[in-house]
């Protein structure tokens, strides 16, 4: 069950039908998607967005992002623990409007918490870009280690890691 987590100012909540347009708007933006993978069509974020509400989403558990203060939409966050053997893994993606105000290390710390304290994953993976300096910031921010670096048909990329064991939260 994806259950609402709360930050100091943000609401990481389960997805509404009223949330379509927003997350449509935000994988639509290249400069937002830059770093993963580029925009997406309306089509295919409609189509992904479908799965958040009908439960069939392969990533697992996703929210809405937004904040406690006029509940405005931020972005959207994941934590997907249907990778096989693989440690499940976070993610975030927040619209331009909200870049540089602290909310990206909220998210990751609240969804890390979130997974080590309630889901008690013994691990947790993110992965980066390389040239993506503010999501490093943020992953090391939150106690997260870097384990190793990868290539892909999109570039080179940086994993992350952080165990329940070793976690102490954000630095």
């Amino acid at each position: 069950m994806n259950r609402t987590l709360e930050t100091a100012r943000l609401l990481l909540r389960p997805y509404a039908a009223r949330d379509v347009e927003q997350f449509v708007a935000l994988n639509s933006d290249g400069e937002v998607r830059r770093f993963i993978g580029g925009m997406i069509t309306a089509e295919r974020a409609r189509a992904l967005f479908s799965t958040f509400l009908d439960g069939s989403n392969p990533k697992g558990r996703t929210w809405a992002i937004e904040t406690q203060e006029g509940r405005y939409y931020v972005g959207h966050a994941f934590l997907d623990v249907h990778a096989g053997d693989d440690p499940p893994e976070i993610g975030f993606i927040l619209s331009k409007a909200h870049w540089g105000q602290g909310y990206g290390s909220e998210v990751a710390e609240r969804i890390l918490r979130h997974a080590f304290e309630s889901l008690y994953c013994a691990v947790v993976v993110a992965t980066v870009d390389e040239d993506h300096p503010a999501s490093i910031r943020v992953l090391e921010k939150v106690g997260m280690h870097l384990e190793s670096v990868g290539c892909d048909d999109l570039g080179r990329y940086r994993i992350y890691r952080a165990t329940r064991a070793d976690w102490r939260g954000p630095s």
